[in-house]
């Protein structure tokens, strides 16, 4: 009894190639090579056979691999020259594709007692014979058949929240006043059919004044004491300014009380609210900023093109995000039974250059302004609901007693938030794309 092959003849036929040796080792782990025999004998020589499902259709025919081989020649010398391997793939005419080379690793594990001699006929019916026990170690199955996999709740099981007529018309009306030359909003105020001024256009004029109004309070509700500190520093700023830089800065940021109400009730992502939101320090911004001021080596120049010139414009989970506002904003008013006023960005005529784009302000029954929402929709929300992903520690904002880290993002966001409304309280809210979606957390002004 001798060894077939030595695994020096593998790696001389491969010539130093890796790659085959690589794949033609996992083929052969994979348990690919099958129905190995010798089909010819001549002397000392022998013709090995073997048959090599395919990885890329395990159903398919499998290729007929073709190998001869000396038994008298030493190691590194038994596998005959001058074209003597052969395989049906697409690369088996470079001698030292994956299944050729599986085939020889095989055979370097085996004796030449192992294999059985073929006739004409069996490497033909060897397929058709071992086809249905071989390929049963490679039927799909249902992830449920694993005893690791645990069920996964279905995601489709949540119920969307009852579309009211109060709700339809909100967004009808928001509609017309975000986009006022859009099909949509030129179609409903009759202008299309030439019928002039209408009652739908009297009644969006009406929204829009409500709109505004609310904007113009959360401007004027309350100045806290930081507010009048933050505008005499900027006002003894602006004077130590150059001439060139106090003239831009008088015209280009500065903003009237007016145009603070216009901005109060842009929409948010539109070309007015972009423009507003590059001239302005944001939460983001301002965060991105207090953070780097420890920085003993700091290059401010570079940090003021990082921050007011990224490149990021967002990605698959800050569109999600996005996307599921409206839905919480909804499914708040319906849980909370209030109405939510989604401003455009909050910009103080006291502090033109500071601002924030609040997610939603809640209002009373009887219009008054009574505090901010902050809404933030993660990752894990399309598998948990906002209970499950509070239980399981899968909200990194939070700490370990269920608060809001202050040295987290989300806590500059919701500060900034309350300093430029004026207004004390933020509802912190957790939001699920499955059942349950809305979670709370109060915050107060610090």
């Amino acid at each position: 009894m001798t060894q077939i092959l030595s695994i020096v003849d593998v790696m001389k036929a491969t010539e130093g190639f890796i790659r085959p040796m690589r794949e033609g080792e996992e083929v052969l782990q994979c348990g690919l090579v099958i129905g190995v025999g010798i089909k010819e004998r001549k002397g000392d020589e022998l013709q090995v056979h073997a048959l090599v499902l395919r990885t890329s259709g395990l159903r398919q025919t499998p290729y007929l691999v073709q190998i001869w081989i000396d038994m008298s020649k030493e190691y590194g010398a038994r596998v005959i020259a001058d074209e003597s391997r052969e395989c049906e793939c697409p690369a088996g005419m470079s001698e030292k594709c994956k299944h050729i080379v599986a085939v020889m690793l095989h055979l370097a594990r085996s004796l030449d007692t192992d294999l059985d001699d073929l006739s004409c006929t069996d490497v033909e019916q060897q397929w058709g014979a071992i086809k249905k026990s071989t390929l049963g170690d490679y039927e799909a199955k249902r992830l449920t058949d694993f005893c690791h996999a645990h069920s996964q709740k279905e995601v489709y099981a949540t119920k969307m929240p009852e579309v009211t007529p109060a709700m339809e018309k909100k967004w009808s009306d928001r509609l017309v006043v975000c986009a006022p030359l859009s099909e949509f909003s030129i179609f409903f105020s009759g202008l299309r059919s030439g019928l002039g001024s209408s009652e739908i256009e009297e009644e969006t004029a009406c929204t829009v004044a409500d709109q505004c109004e609310i904007a113009r309070r959360l401007l004027t509700f309350r100045s806290w004491k930081a507010l009048g500190l933050l505008k005499q520093w900027t006002t003894n700023k602006v004077l130590s300014l150059s001439p060139e830089l106090r003239e831009f800065y008088e015209s280009k940021i500065v903003v009237s009380l007016q145009e603070c109400v216009a901005l109060g009730t842009c929409c948010q992502g539109t070309a007015e609210w972009k423009a507003a939101r590059k001239k302005i320090m944001t939460s983001s911004k301002a965060r991105a900023q207090y953070t780097y001021y420890v920085n003993r080596s700091a290059d401010w120049e570079k940090r003021y093109q990082e921050v007011y010139h990224s490149t990021f414009r967002g990605n698959a989970f800050t569109q999600d995000g996005l996307d599921c506002e409206a839905l919480a904003r909804a499914e708040y008013e319906v849980k909370y039974q209030c109405s939510v006023f989604e401003s455009g960005i909050i910009v103080r005529p006291e502090l033109p250059w500071l601002g924030a784009s609040v997610d939603g302000t809640v209002i009373s029954e009887h219009g008054n302004v009574l505090k901010n929402i902050e809404i933030k929709t993660f990752k894990e929300g399309q598998r948990l609901s906002a209970k499950e992903m509070l239980e399981f520690g899968a909200i990194n904002s939070l700490d370990k007693n269920g608060d809001l880290k202050q040295n987290h993002a989300h806590y500059t966001q919701v500060q900034l938030g309350l300093f430029c409304t004026g207004l004390e309280e933020c509802d912190y809210v957790i939001y699920s794309q499955l059942g349950n979606p809305v979670y709370l957390l109060e915050l107060f002004v610090m």
